[in-house]
């Protein structure tokens, strides 16, 4: 419908005329028809700075309005940036980044302030810094602007819909809130240098760390799917000397013949051979993500004091 079209087009010619009712009637027509669920954009003035809230956008699909907070689009799971850094023995930075929670697009631009693992306020669940192991980084929308707390559970929903049903899983729900997963640091009494993961924003790891005579577990958040380990022969490793490398995929160690099955490759010189989980510094074990689980894999108790990297990648990002 475009402008109101009068049936009758009145003029000074009709001064001292007396309206009939049906007259009138034709004039209550012609208002009602586009007044009344009639009007279009034609109807409206180019300079009618009409506010969002007053016009009933399409808030399912497409760019999303709703009168107060107009946000960009956002692709689901969408995520750059975010690197988490260690500080000192006690805090961590989370870098510039722009990702989707909920299907709310939110970023920042600088790295964050320092987050301080001892203190209670920066952790979800009334968690909090564990003696040894993963601390995991989650990010909410704090108002169009990412904030970000800690955590030692492992995500437990797929997203802010309450699937569960496609891997990895990013978001846990506490409180009313869901949080999605950043990356993970690892603390052994302090957080470990060179011990990050960027999560969903890679599918490949890569990470060190000095053996304390015990059982290594490392944290992916994904699932594991293919696992290198660099290990050097002793403390003080030195030019020529041979270094240890054991390799595995996940499919290999969980699955018998003609797979080995829980065996490592091993490289060490002109050595190739197969061995053991319970060998020094070979896999362990290949833990697969799920609900309330973290991916991640085990060494069998590296020499204490030796210095091991590892590589690892999987297909679920």
């Amino acid at each position: 419908m475009a402008y109101i079209t009068w049936t009758k087009s009145w003029s000074a010619a009709d001064d001292g005329t007396i309206l009939t009712g049906a007259q009138l009637g034709l004039l209550e027509n012609d208002i009602a028809s586009v007044v009344n669920g009639g009007l279009s954009d034609i109807n409206i003035s180019n300079s009618a700075a009409m506010a969002e809230s007053k016009v009933a956008f399409n808030i399912t699909t497409g760019h999303t309005h709703n009168g107060t907070d107009s946000r960009l689009i956002s692709i689901k799971h969408y995520r750059v940036g975010g690197l988490i850094s260690k500080v000192n023995a006690q805090n961590l930075t989370v870098g510039p980044i722009t990702m989707d929670i909920g299907g709310i697009l939110v970023k920042s631009t600088a790295v964050t302030s320092s987050i301080d693992v001892a203190v209670s306020g920066n952790w979800i669940n009334s968690e909090s810094e564990p003696a040894d192991g993963p601390i995991f980084v989650v990010a909410y929308n704090n108002g169009g602007v990412p904030g970000f707390k800690l955590c030692t559970s492992a995500p437990t929903l797929s997203y802010n819909d309450g699937s569960v049903s496609e891997y990895p899983l990013r978001y846990i729900q506490v409180a009313g809130i869901y949080y999605r997963y950043v990356g993970v640091i690892h603390n052994r009494v302090d957080l470990m240098a060179n011990s990050m993961s960027m999560f969903d924003n890679t599918n490949m790891i890569a990470g060190s760390f000095v053996a304390d005579a015990a059982d290594e577990t490392i944290a992916t958040l994904w699932t594991p799917k293919f696992i290198k380990i660099f290990a050097p022969a002793d403390t003080t490793p030195v030019t020529t000397e041979n270094y240890i490398e054991y390799e595995v995929s996940k499919y290999a160690f969980d699955t018998a013949a003609p797979y080995p099955a829980t065996l490592s490759n091993e490289h060490s010189g002109a050595t190739h051979r197969m061995m053991a989980a319970a060998t020094i510094s070979a896999v362990k074990a290949i833990v697969a993500q799920s609900a309330g689980v973290s991916g991640s894999f085990t060494l069998t108790t590296p020499t204490t004091g030796t210095a091991l990297s590892y590589i690892v990648w999987t297909d679920e990002v």
